[in-house]
């Protein structure tokens, strides 16, 4: 452990070199985003239950250019909707809590799309002294000689001898919104992540944060993970069985046989990885 500015003991240490200075040769790359031009391509959206639609975004806003909709995975077109959806709710969440809490996301604070950019950015304006922050459990950031980047800061702090929990501060800075990419360790015996936070960031900011967030990762199942993250994973979770129910209910529902099969013919040029399951046992 090492001590804040403030004198008080921290359980996590913290450095905010520059990448640049233990390997000048390897930076972060970002991927530039095109500005939108036009809209082609209209997302449907429609809440399962009436008392959800306030959190569904405009029409509007569900609107692609084609560019952006071919290069985009057919799930993430898919969770669209939803993606938005999860930006207003994180945004009334504000409404409780006070300043100096912090409000954490599954996930990156990256825009996957054009018009999710008002939503965040509107998050960042309400926020005001709440921390905005985003945990990922994948990161497919790397440097420019091709290593991942996590795999490139978890090397910097074993040659430092860094132990138990850490805070690398900053990894970058994006410039399209201003959020400060951080790379932490929660617990000793845990992985290391990618941890994203809304706004200009300094070093003692990100170790509050970090620090916090380190006192809910301490789970044993989960070392390193926030349980608060955990629980919602398990809570948003779609199971294999309520797949099934679902399928077979839309199944039941189509009289019309040359439908049907045409349906049919389309799930099974996408389901055989569920095979593969059901071979190794994994129904």
């Amino acid at each position: 452990m090492s001590p804040d500015q403030q004198g008080r003991p921290g359980p996590l240490q913290g450095r905010a070199e520059d990448p640049a200075r233990y390997a000048s040769k390897d930076r972060v790359l970002l991927g530039h985003e095109v500005p939108s031009r036009g809209w082609d391509i209209q997302v449907p959206a429609s809440p399962l239950r009436e008392e959800y639609r306030e959190f569904l975004p405009d029409e509007d806003n569900l609107q692609l250019e084609l560019k952006d909709a071919e290069r985009a995975e057919e799930s993430d077109l898919k969770g669209l909707p939803r993606k938005f959806a999860e930006w207003t709710m994180a945004t009334g969440a504000l409404n409780e809590l006070d300043d100096g809490d912090i409000l954490v996301r599954d996930g990156s604070l990256r825009a996957s799309f054009e018009r999710e950019k008002g939503y965040i950015r509107r998050l960042g304006d309400e926020a005001m002294d709440i921390h905005v922050a985003g945990l990922s459990k994948t990161c497919t950031l790397y440097t420019t000689t091709s290593m991942s980047l996590l795999a490139a800061v978890g090397r910097l702090a074993a040659d430092c001898n860094m132990e138990g929990g850490w805070c690398y501060h900053p990894v970058a800075v994006t410039t399209d919104r201003l959020t400060t990419i951080t790379a932490v360790k929660l617990n000793p015996a845990g992985r290391i992540f990618r941890m994203d936070i809304l706004g200009e960031c300094g070093k003692d900011e990100a170790m509050e944060v970090a620090s916090t967030l380190s006192l809910n990762a301490r789970d044993a199942c989960f070392p390193g993970y926030p349980y608060g993250l955990v629980d919602v994973d398990m809570r948003a979770r779609v199971s294999g069985d309520e797949v099934e129910i679902y399928r077979r209910r839309l199944l039941s529902q189509i009289r019309d046989r040359k439908v049907l099969e045409a349906i049919r013919d389309e799930m099974n040029t996408l389901n055989y990885h569920d095979e593969l399951n059901r071979y190794a046992g994994e129904d």
